[in-house]
Formats: structure tokens, C-alpha cells, sequence
């Protein structure tokens, strides 16, 4: 992130795609207006955030660009509800999982009934709606919601099940260590891409953390890897072990984006205005330039600029021209050189990360109408409820019906019609991938935060001795100690919530909120 993030002092819980409203106070921000709404783009690794003109434009990751470092005081007023859109920091409801809605000490808001049941409907990790019933909440019908929620004290919503996931679509191991292909539905990569890849933990036998691999295209679900160097299929190796986790592959774009006019060259140093002369160097030139012509700098931030004509102020319209792969070079009157890459094999921009689980398996065996749910923990004849969010039901099962458990074994289970001994017939894969199981649980979501901090919110650790910390709002902070001060008497049930701190790089430490 650049001049165009806004890192704040405090933590908060925004969320890509939220509303958030701009007070000017005695501030300016060139390119905002004063009361206007926009919406948040959210950096996953720390508290900065950058503002879009749409909600569309937020979840493209297309933030406004500031000609100027902003100045003065002025804030920012969140939205926590936007139309029927409610926001919710991994929220982890399904569509069809009922909820309670509490307003706390204060009246009710939204036009709900406090102590009222609805139903979820999902949208996304951050967002969702309410519906009346699981019937309205399963055919995408939302309640009409009005005004925004009035931030009373201990106003809240809680679930009392949790939904176990499962991906019933799939049909083989992600990882098929006999074809060496990897299993990725709609990947959206295409023949020759390079992609970087990194494990979520340990990397797979026959892969580099960080190494830069070509796409050979299978099919529209399956790929190959090969080297880079010499264009051989990878070797894999499927993961002998559960809970390798998601692994990434970061799609290597051009350093050109010709939709935009801008050249992406990451820590370039130039300066607004400056004039650099561009070099294809006896390759096809980018179309709209001349190799070895002057051209001045539209700085747009620390690692985009546009060229222009010297003495104006258009950016050129580049367009397609250089080949896949040359090399080309912008030098400054100083010498200052930066080398990029204008043309790459490589899909639209939109597509720029890849995720897999490497460990996944079918979760679906017909034959013996099981379902795979690694360490599943369901008691025999429980009862659970199938629930599936974005596309068909699995063959034999009806979204919203109950059913009871029959446990094989620890990984698998059979389902069965209530009142019924003999194991459903599960005759057909569906379409899409959140097929769940809801049941009964322990755990309530959305509990009451501790009061001094934010759900969602990132902190810095002040280590008291080997079993004490204390939280700071910045690194400053904690390293002059300056803790915040924490109330636990705020959590409805201290004695029984269990709340959790995450480092980025860990599955998380659960610390009980009767600190």
C-alpha cells in the first residue's frame, strides 16, 4: 500500500466492499467529497485500507489514486449494514443456518424483533442477509432491512449450530501423483502461464516454496506444472499427511497493463515530470511508442506511472506490440534504469491468485453412500441438517431436510431419513462446491468482543513473561509497553466464550476471555 491508504491509529473490523462514509473536518483529501460514501479495499495483512468510488470497483481492488498526501484532521463513519447487506468479519454462517438477533440495552434495529430466530443467507466470508425462514433463506428471498444497526450495548447476533463443510463435487484427489496433474475447478489459467507458487505449510514433494512454474492447461479443472528452465513436467507427489492446506499460485502478469495506459514497475524512483527515454532495444516496441524516444512521467504512485509526450499532461495510449517475454528499459536523465517485462502468456488481470487444497480428497464415495469429513466428531444418530449454498443437491439429499448421522468410522459417515435404519442412496455429484452439514454446537458465534478492543481488529504483542501478553495499538506502542486497557466484564459468559488471537502466520492461539 502507498500514499493512497489510510493506516489508522486504532483497529478496526472493515471489510472489502463495506461502506464508509468521509468527514472532511479541518482536513482535504484531493479527489473526495465531504459526506460522500465510498468503499473499503482492505489489506489482509495489516490495518491499512485504500477507498473505491463502488462496491464493484472494491472487489476488482480498483482503489481511487490520490494526486496528494492528505492533510489536516478528518475521519471516516463505517457501515455496518448496506440495503439488505449485513457486514461481518468471517462471519462463518451458511445459507439456511438459523441465528438469534439480540439488541442488547437498547431498542431493536433493522426493523427486527429482538429474540427473534432468522435465517442466513450467504453471500460471501463478509457479508450476508437475513431472511424470515429457512424456506425464504434457501430460495435467496431477504428480509427487507431498514436504517442501521443502532450500536447498542451486548447488541449482537448468535447462532447456537455450526456448519461442517464438505466439497461434494469433487470427483479425485486434488494432487494425482500418477498423471502429475493438479485438480483445480475453473482454475481460469491458460497454456503457458507463469505462476509462483506458495505452500500453506509444508510444500508438496516436487515443488519449491517460491518457485516460478509454467501452466500446462489439461482441461478447464486440471493443470500441470512444468519448469521454467527446461519445460519438463513436474514430478508430484500427493501429501501423506492431513492438513497441508490451501497452497497458492500467484499468476505472473506484464509489467504493462494496456487497459489502464500504466506501467506497474515496483520501487521505480521516478519522479512526477521526470523524463526518462524507453528502450525496447531492437525488439517489437509497445505499441504507441518509439524505441529510444523521451517521454515524461505521470507518477501515480511508488509502483505505477504513465508516459506522456514531454510538456503534457495525456498519458499515451499504449497498446499490444511487444513480444511475450523481451525485455524492455525506461532510463532517467541520471541513469537510473528500471528493466520490465511488457508482454507475458498470461490471463486477464482479475485472475492473479490460485488456490488448492492439496490434501482434499472426494468427499463423496457413491458406492458405499459415505461422505468424507476428516475428524468429523459426529455422535451415532445425530441429528444434522444438509444445507448447501451455490449449486445442485448431492443426488438422494434435499437441501434443508434433517437427517441422522451413522458413523463408519472417524472420517466417514453414512446419512439416514429420520426414523429410518438403512443409509440414504447417494446417487449423483452436484454442482458447486459449500455442501454442509449443520448441527448442533457449543460455541456461539458473534459473542459480546472484549470491551477495548475490535473483532477483527490487528494488535501488538507486549510479552509480560512466557505465559502474559498485553496488547498494543502499534508497533510504537508496544515497544514503550503503552497497553491497552482491557475489561472482560463486557462477555455475556466469561467463564464458557472462547476468543482467539491470530498471528498471520499461524492457525491461532485460543485465549478464554476471563483474562
Amino acid at each position: 500500500f502507498d500514499a493512497s491508504a489510510f493506516l489508522p491509529q486504532a483497529g478496526h473490523d472493515l471489510v472489502t466492499g463495506q461502506p464508509i462514509t468521509y468527514h472532511a473536518g479541518t482536513g482535504t483529501i484531493a479527489g473526495l467529497v465531504d459526506g460522500q460514501q465510498y468503499y473499503v479495499i482492505r489489506d489482509a495483512e495489516s490495518l491499512a485500507f485504500q477507498l473505491a468510488l463502488t462496491a464493484s470497483d472494491a472487489f476488482a481492488a480498483q482503489p481511487i489514486e490520490f494526486s496528494s498526501l492528505p492533510s489536516g484532521e478528518f475521519s471516516f463513519e463505517s457501515t455496518s449494514v448496506d440495503g439488505n447487506v449485513i457486514y461481518g468479519t468471517n462471519h462463518g454462517l451458511e445459507t439456511g443456518q438459523a441465528l438469534q438477533y439480540n439488541a442488547g440495552d437498547g431498542p431493536a434495529s433493522l426493523s427486527l424483533t429482538s429474540g427473534e430466530t432468522y435465517y442466513a443467507i450467504r453471500i460471501d466470508d463478509t457479508r450476508f442477509e437475513l431472511a424470515a425462514s429457512r424456506a425464504d433463506a434457501l430460495a435467496k428471498q431477504p428480509l427487507t432491512l431498514t436504517g442501521q444497526l443502532n450500536g447498542n450495548q451486548y447488541e449482537r447476533f448468535t447462532t447456537d449450530t455450526v456448519v461442517q463443510l464438505f466439497n461434494a463435487s469433487l470427483a479425485k484427489p486434488v494432487v494425482d501423483e500418477q498423471l502429475d496433474l493438479l485438480t483445480i475447478p475453473n482454475h481460469h489459467l491458460i497454456d503457458g502461464t507463469h505462476v509462483i507458487y506458495r505452500p500453506a505449510g509444508t510444500a508438496l514433494d516436487g515443488l519449491a516454496d517460491g518457485g516460478e512454474y509454467v501452466v500446462h492447461v489439461v482441461d478447464s479443472d486440471s493443470i500441470q506444472l512444468q519448469s521454467a528452465s527446461n519445460s519438463h513436467t513436474v514430478d508430484l507427489a500427493a501429501p501423506t499427511t492431513f492438513g497441508n492446506g490451501r497452497h497458492a499460485l500467484y499468476v505472473v502478469h506484464a509489467d504493462l497493463d494496456i487497459d489502464r495506459d500504466v506501467f506497474l514497475l515496483a520501487d521505480h524512483g521516478f519522479d512526477d515530470g521526470e523524463i526518462v527515454v524507453y528502450y525496447s532495444d531492437g525488439q517489437p516496441a509497445i505499441g504507441g511508442l518509439t524505441d529510444g524516444a523521451e517521454y515524461e512521467v505521470i507518477r501515480l504512485n511508488g509502483d505505477e506511472i504513465q508516459l506522456s509526450p514531454i510538456g503534457q499532461t495525456t498519458p499515451i495510449d499504449v497498446t499490444a506490440g511487444a513480444a511475450a517475454y523481451d525485455l524492455h528499459r525506461l532510463v532517467s536523465q541520471s541513469g537510473s534504469e528500471v528493466a520490465f517485462t511488457p508482454e507475458l502468456t498470461a490471463p486477464s488481470r482479475d485472475v492473479s491468485l490460485v488456490l488448492f487444497n492439496a490434501d482434499a480428497l472426494p468427499a463423496l464415495d457413491l458406492a458405499s453412500n459415505t461422505i468424507r469429513i476428516d475428524n468429523h466428531q459426529f455422535a451415532e444418530g445425530e441429528t444434522v441438517r444438509y444445507l448447501q449454498t451455490d449449486g445442485s443437491d448431492i443426488g438422494g439429499l434435499q437441501n434443508g431436510a434433517e437427517y441422522t448421522v451413522h458413523v463408519v468410522d472417524s472420517a466417514n459417515v453414512q446419512l439416514r431419513t429420520v426414523g429410518s435404519q438403512t443409509a440414504v442412496d447417494l446417487t449423483s455429484r452436484p454442482v458447486g462446491v459449500r455442501h454442509g452439514l449443520e448441527r448442533e454446537s457449543l460455541i456461539t458465534s458473534f459473542d459480546v468482543p472484549i470491551h477495548g478492543l475490535n473483532n477483527g481488529g490487528v494488535y501488538y504483542a507486549v510479552v509480560i513473561d512466557s505465559d502474559t501478553i498485553q496488547l498494543a495499538r502499534t508497533p510504537a506502542d508496544a515497544v514503550g509497553a503503552a497497553a491497552l486497557e482491557l475489561d472482560p466484564t463486557t462477555v455475556a459468559k466469561p467463564h464458557s466464550e472462547i476468543h482467539q488471537l491470530r498471528t498471520t502466520a499461524t492457525a491461532g492461539v485460543g485465549v478464554t476471555a476471563d483474562l
